[in-house]
């Protein structure tokens, strides 16, 4: 009897034993099964997430390539823009200076004579000689504006309702009017010979006289005078002479004149009158050639 109660206990906690390994089996299992879900989930919210990522930096990629596309496309318009603006303003430069270039010059007739210099100012002597601006259609005066055309040498321009026309080297004025009226003035002159100056005046119907003093120290001077008849050309104004005079002026201290002696009477040579300068080419006082005068002051 004994033996037969503990053969059941025996086989009782056998049952037992195996029925506690099975819990912890299941257990285990569900565990790991668990823990596997749960990497799973999370390698697949990884994934997710990497794939919003990628998503999220490929769009801000476009945007950015988006953008810059069309940042190029508006520098490109706005270069191309700009270029052409340049590339206008160029051909109106150029327009006006070969306007310039082309339209400046001496032009003359019976009525009177136009003189148009290259940095738009000018002169108009009709009975009295003014000065002027222009542009390319109308001569400005102070109180006038005549429109004007130009075709070839001949300008031909309408005054008050009147037109008149003037040619290039064309006929001389009347004789009332000298066409050294438009050059009268002081010049000085240029270096070498920047301690110089020339006036220049109106001499009867068509010729100009011209005095040049040129001081070689505060103690003495040399004074040049000729005249000569007036020719003009395509773009200038031609004074020849054969009388010009030199003479040297020596002076005291107190600024009066110690002596005036005269070099020669009968100098030559030819003085140039084109825009708003003065060549002067003499045969005796040629050390330096060419000498060149500006403009400084009118001289009415």
């Amino acid at each position: 009897m004994k033996k037969v109660i503990l053969m059941s206990l025996l086989c009782a906690a056998l049952l037992c034993g195996c029925a506690q390994n099975t819990e912890n089996t299941v257990a285990v299992s569900e565990t790991t099964t668990s823990t596997e879900a749960t990497s799973t989930d999370e390698k697949t919210g990884e994934s997710i997430e990497t794939e919003t990522a990628n998503e999220t930096e490929t769009e801000t990629t476009n945007t950015e390539i988006a953008v810059e596309s069309t940042a190029a496309e508006e520098t490109e318009e706005t270069d191309t823009s700009a270029a052409e603006s340049i590339s206008i303003a160029d051909e109106e430069t150029d327009d006006e200076r070969r306007l310039s270039e082309n339209a400046a010059g001496v032009y003359s007739s019976k009525s009177g004579i136009i003189t148009l210099y290259a940095d738009g100012t000018g002169t108009i002597s009709f009975q009295d000689t003014v000065p002027i601006k222009w542009n390319d259609q109308e001569l400005i005066g102070e109180d006038f504006t005549y429109p004007y055309t130009i075709s070839g040498d001949t300008i031909t321009v309408d005054v008050d309702g009147m037109e008149r026309s003037f040619t290039k080297g064309g006929e001389m004025p009347q004789s009332d009017i000298n066409p050294i009226m438009n050059f009268v003035g002081t010049y000085i002159g240029t270096y070498p010979v920047d301690r110089a100056t020339m006036l220049v005046e109106a001499l009867g119907d068509n010729s100009a006289k011209i005095t040049i003093s040129w001081a070689g120290s505060a103690w003495n001077k040399a004074v040049w005078t000729m005249s000569g008849e007036c020719v003009l050309t395509e773009d200038s104004l031609l004074v020849s002479y054969q009388d010009s005079t030199c003479r040297n002026v020596e002076y005291n201290s107190d600024g009066t004149v110690e002596s005036d002696t005269t070099e020669y009477t009968d100098g030559t040579g030819t003085l140039t009158f084109k825009g708003n300068t003065v060549e002067w080419d003499d045969d005796s006082e040629n050390a330096y050639g060419t000498m060149v005068f500006e403009y400084s002051s009118a001289s009415y």
